[in-house]
Order: structure tokens, then sequence, then C-alpha cells
């Protein structure tokens, strides 16, 4: 499957940014061991606020949001609750009839076939 990874990106201090887009990037490696096509915004926009500072917020929200229209699944990874990016992709996915999973754990193992 073509999975979209979904949850928090921006923090408060740079190192908890960091440790964001190294969970999604984690989560990333995991889906690929599990047999599948993952998509990671995080890692394909990492610091990008800080070095396009010209580009507005909302347009990574909208091509987000093209990426998962793309995808059979979305894994919403911990802390998505706080992230209002994250809320939109699970909303949007929902709307979409996008399956979604709310760990790594549900994600079936597409090497078993």
């Amino acid at each position: 499957m073509r999975i979209y990874i979904a949850g928090p990106y921006s923090a408060d201090t740079s190192e908890q940014k960091r440790l964001n887009i190294l969970r999604a990037r984690n989560a990333c490696a995991d889906l690929y061991r599990k047999g599948h096509t993952p998509f990671c915004p995080h890692t394909m926009t990492a610091w990008f606020d800080y070095n396009y500072p010209d580009i507005p917020k909302s347009r990574y929200l909208e091509t987000d949001l093209e990426w998962l229209g793309l995808c059979d699944a979305v894994l919403l990874l911990p802390g998505w609750e706080g992230s209002e990016g994250a809320q939109e992709e699970r909303l949007y996915a929902i709307v979409s009839e996008i399956y979604t999973y709310y760990s790594l754990d549900e994600v079936p193992d597409a090497n078993a076939d």
C-alpha cells in the first residue's frame, strides 16, 4: 500500500522539531520494512520553514493533502491530536475514505503474502 505518514512537525523548540522529523523518518523505514510504499512529508520538506520563510505554511498543507489523496492509507503518529496539520490530514482521509491507521502495529505486513 501507499501509506502517507501524518504527525506533528512544528514544535516549540528546534530539538523537538528534530525529534518529530526523526519519529516520522523512523516510521517511514518501518513501513518500507513491512513491504509498503511510504510517503513522508516530514523528510521531504524538513526545515523548509526555516530555509524558505517566504513559502506560507498553508501551502505545505495544500501539497500534503494532494499527496494524501494519492495514497491508500494514512498512518497517524503519536501526538497527531496536537497537530493542526495532522488533524486536517486525518479529516481528509476520513472524508475521502482513505484507510486510517493509528499505530504501526495496525499496519499489515505486506511481505507475508
